[in-house]
């Protein structure tokens, strides 16, 4: 009888181990996941902002330019 309950409690923490090492996982993958779309959120966010930056500019050089010109 001894000897079947420390079986049991052996394949609990075999049981438990697997189920913490399968959640680290899963929460490590999941950081890896939500850090790679905020990543591509931010570089969509940033091309858009620096190509309306680069429209602003490039319009008021010409602007600039266009009153040189008289």
């Amino acid at each position: 009888m001894l000897l079947n309950s420390f079986s049991i409690i052996k394949k609990v923490r075999i049981v438990k181990t697997a189920l913490l090492t399968i959640y680290l996982i899963m929460n490590v993958t999941l950081d890896i996941y939500m850090f790679f779309h905020i990543m591509i959120m931010v570089f969509i966010i940033f091309s858009s902002l620096q190509e309306r930056i680069f429209k602003v500019c490039h319009s008021k050089e010409n602007y600039v330019m266009d009153d040189m010109h008289f």
